[in-house]
């Protein structure tokens, strides 16, 4: 399916959850509501970046990865643009994604999704150095820096 055919789908699926709300509700209160979300979207938006750094910083100073706090803020930045974004199908899925079992689900499956796009890339441990180096040959050299001939050296 094309991104254009998915887009046009997801602003009929907003258009018309809009209408049928306004004719269920009226249309001051399917203003209200919008305008709720909205608000709602800001609020979890706020302070979401450093948030989510705070939670990086100290699943490193535990030694644990820092994927899931990174997914986590991700997802729940996710839903708050979700919320500001007019429509009540964007809603539904933002507070979907609000929801932690929703979040852990959601997390497994990226995290299998990306580890299955990766398989192929070979990477391989280095002794003596932090996390994987790309495999293949490794040249150890020491260079000293010579003047190119011709040209006068400048002193130090």
């Amino acid at each position: 399916m094309s991104y254009a055919l998915l887009f046009l789908v997801a602003v009929v699926a907003e258009v018309s959850s809009l209408v049928v709300v306004g004719s269920w509700l009226g249309a001051g209160y399917t203003l209200g509501l919008l305008v709720l979300a909205v608000m709602l979207g800001f609020a979890l938006l706020s302070g979401r970046g450093l948030s989510t750094v705070q939670q990086a910083v100290g699943a490193t100073s535990k030694g644990e990865s820092v994927t899931p706090a990174l997914v986590n803020g991700a997802l729940l930045a996710l839903a708050g643009v979700l919320l500001i974004v007019p429509g009540f199908v964007s809603d539904a899925v933002a507070v979907l994604l609000v929801l932690p079992p929703v979040r852990r689900l959601l997390s497994r499956r990226l995290h299998s999704w990306a580890r299955g796009r990766m398989k192929d890339l070979k990477m391989v441990r280095v002794p003596g150095h932090d996390g994987p180096r790309p495999a293949g040959d490794v040249i150890d050299v020491e260079a000293v820096e010579q003047p190119a001939p011709g040209r006068p050296q400048l002193p130090n």
